[in-house]
């Protein structure tokens, strides 16, 4: 199973025409471990959600880097944006 985590702490310019369907899917596959904590908006501060793990077979990853994807557009690795890709076709 291979972590999934931004690969920069800054926001990338690129557009996900896809984007919609790539963050209902991380928010969708399978939640194997919460957190007894919530995790916090890097910008605010503010208390977001609890702290969860999700996988499927390939990858995993947890609901503070699904947050930062769709709210900030921190860019996420290659081969996962691929694999998710592949399996919402």
């Amino acid at each position: 199973m291979m972590a999934v985590k931004p690969t920069s702490l800054v926001p990338m310019s690129a557009v996900y025409p896809d984007k919609a369907r790539i963050v209902s899917y991380m928010q969708t596959q399978k939640k194997t471990a919460i957190a007894p904590k919530y995790f916090h908006d890097p910008i605010t501060d503010e208390p977001i959600d609890e702290l969860d793990w999700r996988e499927d077979s390939t990858f995993g990853w947890s609901s503070e880097t699904t947050y930062l994807f769709d709210k900030y557009n921190y860019p996420l690795p290659d081969d996962f944006i691929a694999h998710v890709r592949a399996a919402i076709q």
